[in-house]
């Protein structure tokens, strides 16, 4: 064969391999960002149903708190659990905004940079809902009076409240903690995927399938 023949052979076999890696490469973008597309609609069905949720409750517990005005320690805690119900619902709204930017048809790059950041916007609003752990008294004076009419406050004996002060100090350092080991280098690590799963792993898994399409990208 001569040398020509031989050149030519070849660039009919460099183009077959490119027109082969081409399909595959629209092959795994098809597929792989069916699958992202769909993680982030799991997840939307999520986020929206919180944001209804915390909607209700914010203004369930803001009428509670103007409805007991009066009596201090309620209208405080509902004022404390309106905030904290607010701020997860504000979470919510921005996470679903986020969602709705996210363009399929983008460079994957682009795509998953949008997805770091709904991811780092989840894992805020996490850390934030935290907080209420020191608060956790107003939960039980909010439902002690919603569920059966019962100031647990008023009601209640000097040392249980001593022992809910305690616990409530208490659980100050342990948020702190908590705070600092939900950080965002932590995202990899296999403990925190456990604790965001089902809300906010959904945005993982979805990276994880755009991930595979820039790495076939790039070993082109």
């Amino acid at each position: 064969m001569e040398l020509s023949e031989l050149k030519n052979t070849w660039l009919a076999y460099e183009k077959k391999l490119d027109r082969t890696w081409k399909l595959n490469l629209q092959l795994l973008r098809t597929t792989n960002l069916d699958k992202a597309r769909s993680k982030i609609q799991r997840l939307t069905w999520i986020v929206g149903t919180t944001l209804a949720f915390y909607l209700l409750s914010s203004l369930f517990l803001l009428f509670f708190s103007i409805q007991h005005i009066t009596i201090i320690h309620m209208a405080a805690a509902g004022i404390i659990l309106t905030v904290w119900s607010l701020a997860i619902a504000i979470g919510a709204m921005q996470q679903l905004a986020l969602i709705n930017q996210l363009d399929y048809a983008a460079p994957v790059t682009t795509l998953q940079k949008k997805l770091e950041v709904l991811r780092l916007i989840v894992l805020k609003y996490f850390r934030l809902a935290i907080w209420i752990l020191p608060f956790y008294m107003a939960f039980q004076i909010v439902s002690a009076e919603v569920l059966f009419g019962y100031d647990i406050i008023k009601q209640a004996k000097e040392n249980w409240l001593i022992w809910q002060a305690g616990l409530s100090i208490a659980f100050i350092p342990l948020t702190i903690w908590l705070h600092q080991k939900l950080n965002p280098k932590n995202m990899h690590k296999s403990w925190m995927k456990k604790v965001l799963k089902g809300n906010g792993s959904q945005i993982t898994e979805a990276i994880e399938f755009i991930r595979e399409i820039e790495k076939f990208e790039k070993e082109a």
